[in-house]
C-alpha cells in the first residue's frame, strides 16, 4: 500500500517538473522551445512556442556576422499540436537588428512567424527572446547567439567599364577616338561592397596600345584604376582583361570584347601625292642644276641658295628659304622650273 502511494507521488512530481521545464523554455544549438499550460489564477493558455535560427543555407546556426545574416522562425501550436495562425508574435534581441523593425509578425497558416536578424556592427554574445501573449498570459522562449566581426573579405569584385572621351559607354574606338577603361575593385562581404584602395590592377589588350604602357595601375580612393587604349594600324575585334592578385596569390579577372574601327568623316585618314612639274606644268622626274651665279628667272629679293658639290646654286622653287633633306617635306609644292641642286629633291621646302 505504501509502495503504491510512493509510486503515485513520484509520477506526480515528474509531471510537475516537466510542466516547469515547458514554462521556462529552452535555449542553445539554434533551436529551442517553451510553453505554458494554465496559471495559478485559474486562467488558462493552451500554447506551446518554439524558435529556430538558421543561416542562408537553411542550416541551424547561431553565429551572426555581416556575411552571415540569420533567419528566426517562431512557431506556435496548441497542446495537441495544432498550429495557431494569425496571431502576433514578438521577438527581441540584445545583439543585432531585427526585421520587421517593430519586432512583431503574424503567424501564417502553419502557426509560424518569420524574422530577419542582421549584424549591426556590435560584436559579442546576446539573447533572442520570442514571446506570445494570450488572455494576459505569456509564453516565451530564448536562444543564445554570437555576433562576430568576420575576417578581411576574401571575395573580390572587378567591374570593367569602357567609355569614349565624352564619358559615353562604348566598346568601339579608333586612332582619333581612344577608349577610356575604368577598372573598379571591391572587397565583398555579404551584400556589402568596400572599395579597395592602392591595390595594383593589371590590364591586357589583344589589340591597340595601352597607357600606362606596362599595363598596370593603382586603385584610387574609390577603388578605381584607369587606362587609355588607342588604336594602332590594326583594325578588328579584340579582348581586354583586367586582373587582381591578392595576398595569397589568388587571381581574380574580368574580360570584355572591344573593336577598333576606321575613323569616319573629319577623323578619317587621308593621303596626299607629291608631284614634280616642269615650267609648262607637265609631270617630270628630271631636275636640271642651276650653275653658280645663274639667277635667271629668280626674283630680285630671292636669297635662297644651296651648296652642292662646293658650288652655289639657286634652285627655282617658290618658296625655298633653306635647303632641307627630303624627309622633311611637309606638303605638296609646285616647282616653277625643273632646276635644282644635284642630288637634291626640290619638294623639300618647309611650308608653314
Amino acid at each position: 500500500m505504501m509502495n503504491r502511494w510512493l509510486r503515485k507521488t513520484r509520477l506526480a512530481l515528474l509531471s510537475l517538473a516537466a510542466l516547469a521545464l515547458i514554462g521556462c523554455g529552452g535555449s542553445g544549438g539554434g533551436t529551442g522551445s517553451g510553453g505554458f499550460l494554465g496559471g495559478n489564477d485559474g486562467n488558462q493558455i493552451d500554447a506551446v512556442i518554439s524558435m529556430e535560427v538558421t543561416n542562408t543555407l537553411g542550416e541551424a546556426d547561431n553565429q551572426l556576422s555581416a556575411a552571415n545574416p540569420l533567419t528566426v522562425t517562431v512557431a506556435l501550436t496548441r497542446g495537441n499540436g495544432d498550429p495557431i495562425p494569425d496571431v502576433v508574435v514578438d521577438l527581441a534581441t540584445s545583439v543585432g537588428s531585427i526585421s520587421p523593425d517593430n519586432g512583431s509578425a503574424l503567424t501564417n497558416e502553419n502557426g509560424e512567424a518569420t524574422f530577419g536578424l542582421a549584424f549591426d556592427g556590435t560584436e559579442g554574445a546576446g539573447t533572442l527572446t520570442a514571446s506570445y501573449t494570450e488572455n494576459e498570459q505569456t509564453v516565451e522562449v530564448e536562444l543564445g547567439i554570437q555576433a562576430v566581426i568576420a575576417d578581411t573579405a576574401s571575395v573580390y569584385l572587378l567591374e570593367l567599364t569602357t567609355t569614349d572621351s565624352d564619358g559615353n559607354l562604348t566598346k568601339r574606338f579608333s586612332s582619333f577616338s581612344p577608349l577610356t577603361i575604368t577598372v573598379a575593385l571591391y572587397g565583398v562581404e555579404g551584400d556589402v561592397l568596400t572599395p579597395l584602395v592602392d591595390e595594383l590592377v593589371a590590364l591586357e589588350s589583344s589589340i591597340g596600345i595601352l597607357d600606362p604602357s606596362n599595363g598596370s595601375s593603382l586603385t584610387d580612393e574609390n577603388g578605381q584604376a584607369q587606362f587609355t587604349l588607342t588604336a594602332d594600324n590594326e583594325v578588328g575585334a579584340g579582348v581586354i582583361t583586367a586582373s587582381f592578385t591578392n595576398d595569397t596569390d589568388d587571381i581574380f579577372s574580368r574580360s570584355q570584347n572591344i573593336e577598333v574601327r576606321l575613323d569616319q568623316g573629319e577623323n578619317a585618314p587621308f593621303t596626299f601625292d607629291l608631284q614634280l612639274l616642269d615650267s609648262a606644268g607637265n609631270s617630270t622626274s628630271q631636275l636640271t642644276p642651276r650653275r653658280a651665279g645663274d639667277r635667271a628667272g629668280l626674283p630680285d629679293n630671292y636669297t635662297g641658295e644651296c651648296q652642292c658639290r662646293g658650288e652655289t646654286h639657286y634652285p627655282s622653287v617658290v618658296p625655298l628659304p633653306t635647303c632641307r633633306r627630303p624627309t622633311e617635306a611637309r606638303s605638296q609644292m609646285r616647282v616653277e622650273s625643273p632646276n635644282s641642286c644635284w642630288n637634291m629633291v626640290a619638294l623639300v621646302a618647309q611650308v608653314p
